[in-house]
């Protein structure tokens, strides 16, 4: 069983070999550079949450995280970063999206899944915003994206939006 979450400057995680009821000490994934809260153009909380999917397949020890890291201080870009562990170290394996406010957008609130034939799948929103001044309805685009990766693989192009 893991848990995960953020702790200072890093994303980190902790194992439970005994149904959840002690974890080891936390355990760092990689760093994390937060969105601003609101990314700049919105009206809506947000954060540089973690998620975490393991590789279902039998014998498979292999974990993956992924998060949004602030790219800029005023937080008007970012990008999805995905990382792997098979319980020696983790490393990044894919960037699969940057964006800005006044681009195709910045992503955020983003999801993972590995699938049964370890085929990672990672989703994400993004929000593009008119003019990132101004708060309010209607001057703001928001989009779904969901490219699978190849496994350990980097998307070839930008990922369509899906509606």
């Amino acid at each position: 069983m893991y848990v995960a979450g953020e702790d200072g400057g890093n994303q980190v995680y902790a194992v439970s070999t005994n149904g959840g009821f002690s974890y080891s000490r936390p355990k760092v994934i990689g760093p994390v550079a937060d969105l601003v809260d609101p990314i700049p153009g919105s009206t809506f909380r947000n954060d540089s949450f973690l998620s975490l999917a393991a590789d279902p397949r039998a014998k498979s020890k292999t974990l993956y995280a992924a998060w949004v890291n602030r790219t800029v201080a005023d937080g008007s870009a970012a990008e999805l970063v995905v990382f792997r562990t098979d319980g020696a170290g983790w490393s990044k394996v894919a960037t699969p999206y940057a964006g800005s406010v006044t681009g195709k957008g910045v992503p955020f609130f983003q999801g993972l899944d590995v699938s049964g034939d370890g085929r990672v799948d990672p989703g994400w929103q993004a929000m593009a915003a008119i003019d990132p001044a101004t708060f309010g309805p209607g001057h703001a685009a928001l989009n779904a994206h969901y490219p699978p990766l190849p496994l350990g693989g980097q998307c070839s192009s930008p990922p369509p939006p899906t509606r």
